[in-house]
């Protein structure tokens, strides 16, 4: 075992650890050459600071403790089968999660940008609350699961790929930014969703075709509730190299199904301007989640300024005859 006690420093050229490392305390430091790798296959825990690339291998387990904190300098890779778990605090400038993330039973903060890989699972449950302070996304074949009675709450922006899995009955607080697919996509959330005041909630259209898909779907399975965040849409093409997508008249596109309560209304909205006299209409938006084109209604003022401006010509006519 390799106990480093606060205020401690360990120093090694490479490290390889396969039995147990305990770091005891916020001032504890271990640092491995700058052009090398910790690489972990027993078990790393307590608190402190670890300097270097760091590599938890098939079977490593990192472990998070209530009220400890737990700061790597460098990339952080969690391979295949290997676990990060427990509750606390943990602290990285990336993490790339082909393997395990596992929190139960308490407060979990995540203080870094977080990409889940084909095959790895992000999981909250045990009734506990994990914060995740940076952007996160979840790629295809990649799950994103939070239990019955527990939270998840992110504060960067999340992006859901095609084929990600978001499973469990949940709660999930969204702060900032939230998109899906791979411009577009279509995606099914089996827990409740709340997007809050300072949410973005992206939506991207490429035409109105909802099989391919052509436009982003959201589905929420749960309950929906809105504290007043933004709406952005976005045209984009449906390939690389396409021209954006140009709405007509009487387009009609389906953005929401929510199948338990839908709550709140959304603040404001970032919409793309139309041509041709033509304009979004939201009037179903919060009845059917859904979005369409309209004909523009003239301004009250300019029609009264273009009457009077019809008879003062109408008037100066007949006076010159």
């Amino acid at each position: 075992m390799l106990s480093v006690a606060n205020g401690g420093r360990f120093e090694a050229q490479t490290l390889v650890n396969h039995g147990d490392v305990f770091l005891g305390g916020n001032n504890a430091r271990i640092k491995t050459s700058p052009v090398t790798t910790f690489h972990n296959y027993g078990s790393v825990s307590g608190a402190g600071r670890i300097e270097g690339d760091f590599i938890n291998h098939a079977g490593g387990i990192v472990e998070l403790e209530a009220g400890k904190r737990l700061v790597f300098s460098d990339y952080f890779t969690n391979q295949t089968d290997g676990r990060v778990i427990g509750r606390g605090q943990m602290v990285a400038p990336a993490i790339g999660n082909w393997g395990q993330m596992l929190f139960s039973g308490g407060f979990t903060d995540l203080q870094a940008p977080i990409i889940g890989y084909d095959g790895s699972q992000l999981i909250v449950t045990g009734g506990s609350t994990t914060t995740v302070f940076g952007d996160v996304e979840i790629q295809g074949g990649a799950e994103l699961r939070i239990s019955d009675f527990s939270n998840a709450v992110f504060f960067d922006h999340v992006q859901l790929r095609n084929g990600a899995l978001l499973t469990g009955g949940g709660n999930a607080f969204f702060e900032g930014s939230l998109g899906i697919g791979d411009s577009p996509g279509r995606h099914e959330f089996s827990f409740n969703v709340t997007l809050g005041p300072t949410s973005n909630l992206l939506v991207e259209i490429a035409g109105v075709n909802p099989l391919l898909p052509e436009f982003d779907q959201y589905i929420f399975l749960q309950d929906l509730t809105l504290q007043g965040g933004t709406l952005s849409i976005d045209l984009i093409g449906l390939n690389p190299g396409d021209q954006p997508y140009m709405p007509q008249l009487g387009d009609t596109i389906s953005i929401f199904d929510v199948h338990g309560t839908w709550s709140g209304q959304f603040g404001s909205y970032h919409l793309p301007t139309l041509n041709g006299g033509l304009e979004w209409n939201l009037s179903q938006l919060y009845s059917h989640g859904s979005i369409f084109v309209s004909q523009a209604i003239p301004e009250p003022g300019s029609g009264i300024v273009l009457g009077l401006l019809t008879v003062a010509l109408l008037v100066g006519r007949r006076r010159r005859r």
